[in-house]
């Protein structure tokens, strides 16, 4: 039996899990396979969303549940950029800087998190009011990505643009390999033979430490797997990029303006899972009149967990 159990293991792949979580533990909604991703909330959330000036509300790197998960993903990137042989005075620079940041707060990520899965009773039970419930608000990923990369080409091509935005899945330590997706997200948006040259132009420094800041929000401790999160990540790119922050709750926030970019909040969404816990009839009645009144177009289902609070 232990020699079966052991081979098992050996042959656990992170993304066939997580395939597996998708197609067993998915709520038909009337979206196809990851198509959404998803923001388990309270109640009050959903209608935020769905006015005309709806939008997201990212939260300070720093001010996250657990701040320390940045300085694992620090860790990972350093020992990463010292296997993969990068120039030292770049890696010990964006060590610096990184850990800099850190501490003083320079130009330090935003951070707003969705879940793949959409009746995961794991954010039931973290992220909904434990008395009242609350929804699973779907997302559609092309919208968001569309919103992502239209932004980080102005952000390239404009060091006066407000932020640069990505939406990237999270990666576990001792599940994932980090290191492929890391060799693949840097050759995405700079030249992979920079980080080896003894000399950079300025362009380029900007950009490996504006990718360099970005990948440790995305590095998570292995316990945090069952989460299956992806974050919208915004990078400020100057100073404008404050001007929309807000306090709240005695924490920073961010809005990330999704209307300037990919038009209407409420147009991106394109399912609403009410809780299994909570007034599930008064729930499901006010997500549908507040579909009504802001003429949103998406699908309402109830969860199926027997998850009760």
């Amino acid at each position: 039996m232990a020699q079966i159990v052991t081979e098992n293991l050996m042959q656990f792949d992170p993304i066939h899990v997580r395939s597996f979580f998708m197609e067993h533990f998915k709520v038909p909604d009337g979206t196809g396979m990851a198509e959404c991703c998803y923001h388990y909330t309270t109640a009050d959330v959903l209608e935020k969303f769905l006015v005309d000036d709806g939008d997201l509300l990212c939260t300070h790197s720093r001010a996250l549940n657990d701040y320390n998960e940045y300085i694992i993903g620090v860790s990972v990137l350093e020992k990463y950029m010292r296997d993969r042989n990068w120039n030292q005075n770049l890696s010990k620079r964006i060590t610096d800087q990184l850990k800099g940041f850190a501490q003083l707060d320079l130009g330090m990520p935003w951070i707003f998190s969705f879940s793949i899965y959409n009746d995961s009773l794991f954010q039931w039970s973290t992220y909904t009011d434990k008395r009242e419930g609350g929804y699973a608000v779907g997302f559609s990923l092309a919208r968001l990505q569309q919103l992502a990369v239209g932004r980080t080409i102005k952000a390239n091509q404009n060091p006066n643009y407000p932020v640069a935005t990505f939406l990237l899945p999270c990666f576990y330590v001792g599940i994932d390999d980090i290191y492929n997706w890391l060799d693949g997200f840097l050759k995405e948006h700079i030249d992979s033979g920079a980080v080896y040259a003894s000399q950079l132009d300025v362009e380029h420094m900007r950009k490996i430490f504006l990718l360099a800041s970005v990948a440790p929000l995305c590095i998570k401790e292995r316990s945090f797997f069952i989460e299956g999160e992806w974050r919208l990540v915004l990078e400020p790119n100057c100073n404008a990029a404050y001007d929309s922050v807000v306090s709240i709750a005695g924490r920073p926030r961010l809005w990330a303006r999704v209307r300037n970019d990919i038009g209407l909040l409420r147009d991106t969404i394109k399912s609403v899972i009410v809780s299994p816990h909570g007034r599930r009839e008064a729930l499901y009645l006010n997500a549908l009149n507040l579909k009504r009144r802001h003429r949103a177009n998406f699908n309402i289902v109830y969860s199926t967990s027997s998850y009760r609070g």
